[in-house]
């Protein structure tokens, strides 16, 4: 089983149309989160709450997932032009190669999310929360920033912990 998710992560990677969905499905959440606090008035971001900063930071996050979705389509049908009888050929139980492709898909489409939610949290949040506090009275945005930054502390924190985790096994 290891050597069909090999082989798919092999197919995966030497397509160029799926590289450049790869670095889309990174590059636009990001490029979201950092565009749309640019482009809101001040007017709009007084009575922002915290759900709110969450959800515009990660807007950009659904294009994201539909890129992976394509992405998986293509690893799925692409191979059905040409290299589909030597795929076959080489493992004939039809379930274990499409077992492989789902793995294959899902270990991206996780490592994309790995990647996009903690930046775009962290660099749209830290926007939209100096956008929102520019627009608060002085004593507010203090308040917010506090508790902001109390929150960024505790992501970092939770971070780094996953990260020595992650060493240790």
């Amino acid at each position: 089983m290891i050597t069909l998710v090999r082989a798919e992560w092999l197919k995966l990677r030497t397509v160029v149309g799926n590289i450049v969905l790869l670095a889309l499905s990174v590059a636009l959440p990001i490029g979201f989160s950092i565009l749309i606090p640019l482009i809101l008035r001040k007017d709009q971001l007084g009575d922002v709450t915290r759900n709110d900063l969450f959800s515009l930071a990660l807007s950009g996050l659904s294009i994201a997932q539909a890129l992976v979705g394509v992405i998986g389509v293509q690893l799925i049908t692409q191979e059905f032009r040409f290299t589909l009888r030597p795929t076959f050929s080489a493992e004939p139980r039809r379930q274990r190669v499409m077992a492989a492709k789902a793995i294959t898909i899902t270990v991206v489409g996780l490592t994309i999310g790995a990647i996009a939610v903690p930046t775009g949290l962290l660099i749209g949040g830290s926007l939209l929360a100096c956008a929102a506090a520019k627009a608060l009275s002085e004593a507010e945005a203090e308040e917010r920033f506090a508790s902001y930054q109390q929150r960024n502390s505790t992501l970092v924190a939770r971070a780094e912990a996953w990260s020595r985790e992650a060493e240790l096994r």
